[in-house]
């Protein structure tokens, strides 16, 4: 399944190929805000998250920085459940079409209730990796939506598929 997912992003990335080139602006800046649902294995989160971007000059390359805040179901009535995680992506962006296709690390961590008998929370923390694919639609002149979708693989942690929609500008 991961031969598949990389394939079609390398794939897909180098059909974009044309339209890459042609890119030649200045610095790019860019702040947002999205909701998303991450599931795992068996189970999803929903959560709300912010990113920056910043664009490389005359090089289809933006450099991204994004935070999402998960709400993960809390078992046994407990209210303290919480998780995050931080990404750090490079991805090649076409300015023609608003796709953009890339990879980068990310670092997990989710605080869960202690077992029966013990006290203090419980923290997950794992390094991965990730692939993104996505879409920013040029639809107003300076909100613009966008669509995503991330894949996260982790060694101690079950490797997550993440979908966010929202604003940037």
């Amino acid at each position: 399944m991961r031969r598949v997912l990389v394939g079609l992003l390398i794939g897909f990335a180098l059909s974009l190929a044309p339209t890459f080139v042609d890119r030649a602006e200045a610095q790019t800046f860019r702040l947002g805000g999205h909701g998303l649902y991450s599931s795992g294995t068996l189970t999803g989160d929903f959560g709300l998250g912010a990113r920056i971007g910043v664009g490389i000059p005359f090089l289809p390359v933006e450099l991204q920085g994004i935070y999402d805040y998960r709400f993960p179901d809390c078992p046994r009535g407990y209210s303290g459940c919480s998780g995050w995680t931080g990404v750090l992506n490079v991805v090649l962006s076409s300015g023609d079409t608003g796709f953009y296709v890339g990879g980068g690390t990310s670092f997990f961590r989710e605080d869960n209730p202690p077992d029966e008998g013990e006290g203090g929370l419980v923290v997950v923390e794992d390094w991965g990796l990730d692939l993104v694919l996505g879409v920013i639609f040029d639809l107003l002149p300076v909100v613009h939506p966008f669509g995503e979708v991330r894949y996260e693989w982790y060694d101690d942690v079950d490797s997550r598929l993440v979908l966010s929609v929202g604003l940037i500008l």
